[in-house]
C-alpha cells in the first residue's frame, strides 16, 4: 500500500506552476476546464467539506458511494482529475470521524475528499461567470 501514498503524493511538475488551465485553473486568472462531472464533484464537496472515500486496490482508484446518481467509474474519474488538478486532496490514511464506512467494508483503506483553497477559488470562479 506505500505506493499508493506516494501515487498520491505525487503530481506533475508542469501543474506546480504557470498553470495553462488545460490540467489546473488558470493562475492568470481563467476558469479551470472542468467536465460536468468535476464540476458537480466540486460542487458537492464545496456543500458539504467532506466525502467519504475508500481505495480500490483493483483499480487504484478512490470509490465514493455517496454518489448513486453517476456510475462508480464516472465518479472515480472524476475524483482523480479533480485531485490531478490540485482543487481537492484524497486522504486514504485519514478517514472521517464517527462515520459509518459499512458500504465501504469490501475495501481495506477508507478515508476522505476535501477541497483545497485552490479548489475553492477555481469553484467561486466558475460561480461568478
Amino acid at each position: 500500500m506505500d505506493h499508493v501514498n506516494e501515487t498520491i503524493k505525487t503530481h506533475p511538475k508542469s501543474c506546480l506552476k504557470n498553470h495553462c488551465g488545460r490540467c489546473c485553473a488558470h493562475e492568470c486568472g481563467g476558469a479551470a476546464a472542468l467536465t460536468d462531472g468535476e464540476r458537480e464533484m466540486l460542487e458537492l464537496l464545496a456543500q458539504y467539506a467532506f466525502l467519504p472515500l475508500a481505495f480500490d486496490p483493483a483499480s487504484e482508484e478512490p470509490v465514493c458511494l455517496e454518489r448513486t446518481d453517476r456510475r462508480q467509474e464516472e465518479t472515480s474519474a472524476a475524483l482523480l482529475s479533480l485531485w490531478e488538478k490540485r482543487l481537492i486532496r484524497i486522504d486514504y490514511d485519514m478517514p472521517l470521524e464517527n462515520y459509518d464506512y459499512s458500504a465501504y467494508t469490501q475495501y481495506e483503506r477508507y478515508g476522505s475528499a476535501a477541497l483545497t483553497a485552490f479548489g475553492q477559488e477555481t469553484l467561486d470562479q466558475l460561480e461568478a461567470i
